[in-house]
């Protein structure tokens, strides 16, 4: 008995380590975000087999399962990927693994109780469910890291996650049900019933991922979509604010000869300060029409001039320093993305202060990394920690940061946002690509 017993210990931290090292390496391979020390996963890794395993010895399956659920999102989402999508991932993983560990009871009860063999039931059978268990485990782990890799959801909002979520886990109840039933009711057929229901049980969560996936493409798009309407919206304003201006010097042409006339009758009257303020507010005129160079990226170069033509508006001191920064890697759309959004919010920040309000925008390559800061002066009204901060444009309203992280996110940059008692800012980190 006490054999036995040893044995059975023996198997079961074995297959806690298997689940472990599979738990682990599934998170491992998806998309990540967090690199940690070597030192830290090799903790992590410890206290997961000793949390695991003290549930295993003692046979709580329910337990065990909810206990890596658990887990696996915990670490996952400080060790491998901050994302909130993966910590959906990483549970319905560990969901699985759990389902597949339980699935194996009924068919090894229906399966040698028909065979009426002579080990039915001691500690070779528990240890033969056991390595068969973590056999299916692995098997699950290729599949589910294969689907996962290729029906990847980005973008699901609140009520889609809580869906998201609640089929699972009804899933998960209904099962446990299920298995509890087989341990009471051992007609052959009628377990082989349940299992077969089982089995459609988890199809059926996998098509929920598929369809998912489809929800988060949708979602994108019509994101994308958004934005484009955006960046024409701009580019359409720029066009007609060169239009304008076209017309308005059509008429200055036409007038100038009777201006030069003007100023050379004052030079012969001797009225040379006259002369040179009417030479000044001509030269004034005529600049106005100038559309100002801030990089060789015309579409950002669109978007400053449009921005600080706004900002103007409301009296804000608005300058520019981007050293000849290129973000020619960029895509057009994410460029205006970015710059357009956060310079609305600057500017909706910057106007209501009365004096003084200014908006600095900087560019410069440290190490390998291209460092973009937007600093904006504020007062007390501004919304504090400002992640709910929007387009000041009711036509971009919800195009806010929460877009621009997106932008960001597909070169591996990150935003950090400061904020003082009469300033903001916001820091771009974009890693310079090879």
């Amino acid at each position: 008995m006490f054999y036995e017993l040893i044995v059975i210990l023996c198997i079961s931290f074995l297959t806690c380590i298997c689940t472990t090292f599979v738990s682990f390496n599934f998170m491992r391979k998806l998309k990540r975000n967090i690199y940690r020390t070597k030192w830290v996963y090799g903790i992590m890794i410890l206290i997961h087999v000793l949390l695991v395993t003290s549930v295993s010895i003692f046979n709580y399956p329910i337990q065990k399962t909810v206990m890596m659920c658990i887990l696996n999102v915990l670490m996952g989402h400080f060790l491998f990927n901050k994302e909130k999508m993966y910590m959906i991932y990483y549970g319905l993983f560990s969901l699985c693994i759990g389902i597949c560990e339980f699935i194996v009871v009924p068919i090894f009860n229906v399966v040698f109780m028909w065979s009426d063999t002579f080990y039915y039931k001691n500690a070779w059978y528990s240890s033969l469910m056991l390595v068969t268990a973590q056999v299916i485990v692995l098997c699950s782990y290729r599949l589910f890291l294969e689907f996962f890799r290729k029906k990847e959801i980005k973008r699901l909002n609140k009520v889609q996650v809580f869906n998201f979520i609640f089929l699972p886990l009804f899933s998960f109840l209904n099962i446990m049900v299920m298995l509890t039933l087989t341990q009471y009711i051992m007609y052959p057929i009628l377990t082989a019933l349940i299992v077969i229901n089982i089995i459609f049980i988890l199809f059926l969560n996998v098509y929920l991922t598929y369809l998912f996936q489809t929800i988060s493409q949708n979602n994108d798009l019509k994101n994308e979509i958004a934005l484009y309407e955006q960046k024409a919206d701009l580019q359409y304003e720029y066009y007609n604010n060169l239009e304008k201006k076209y017309e308005s010097s059509r008429k200055i042409i036409h007038d100038m000869k009777n201006h030069l006339q003007s100023m050379e009758r004052l030079y012969d009257m001797e009225e040379h300060y006259k002369g040179k303020k009417y030479s000044d507010d001509i030269m004034e005129l005529l600049n106005s029409f100038n559309q100002d160079y801030y990089t060789t990226n015309s579409v950002l170069n669109i978007v400053i001039n449009d921005k600080v033509e706004l900002g103007n508006t409301y009296g804000i001191d608005i300058s520019c320093k981007l050293n000849d920064v290129s973000l020619d890697f960029m895509r057009e759309i994410d460029v205006t993305t970015i710059f357009a959004n956060l310079l609305d919010n600057a500017i909706a920040a910057a106007k209501d202060v009365k004096q003084n309000p200014y908006i600095l925008l900087k560019a410069n390559k440290v190490q390998e990394f291209i460092v973009i800061s937007i600093i904006n002066s504020c007062n007390d009204k501004t919304l504090d920690g400002s992640e709910k901060l929007m387009s000041s444009k009711k036509k971009h309203e919800g195009l806010g940061l929460g877009n621009v992280k997106m932008a960001l996110e597909k070169y591996d940059g990150h935003m950090r946002i400061e904020r003082e008692e009469d300033e903001f800012k916001v820091n771009l980190f974009i890693p310079i690509e090879e």
